[in-house]
């Protein structure tokens, strides 16, 4: 049977170097929402912006039925690297 599985970054807010979408909200309405969207069974985490609060993130997996998909490191979502790669030859943007 095929299960499907939302990342989390499109349930709460994210961020570009242009604009900020949605309001920001804590783990656990994350996953309240995945919980209630029609046929997820998971979500696809994103180290190290949905580990902040382990309780309430293991809490919310348990409370909504949903498995760990898969864990993505994330180094370009977080304001550290909003103005610049990680890669940047200068020092100030990373």
């Amino acid at each position: 049977m095929l299960k499907l599985s939302i990342i989390t970054l499109f349930l709460g807010q994210t961020k570009n170097r242009f604009l900020i979408y949605q309001d920001p909200i804590d783990i656990a309405e994350v996953l309240d929402r995945a919980g209630r969207s029609e046929g997820c069974d998971g979500v696809e985490l994103r180290y190290p912006a949905d580990f902040g609060d382990l309780p309430a993130l293991k809490e919310g997996l348990k409370r909504n039925g949903l498995s760990i998909s898969a864990i993505n490191f994330a180094s370009v979502r977080n304001d550290r690297w909003a103005r610049g790669a990680w890669t940047a030859r200068i020092h100030a943007p990373r």
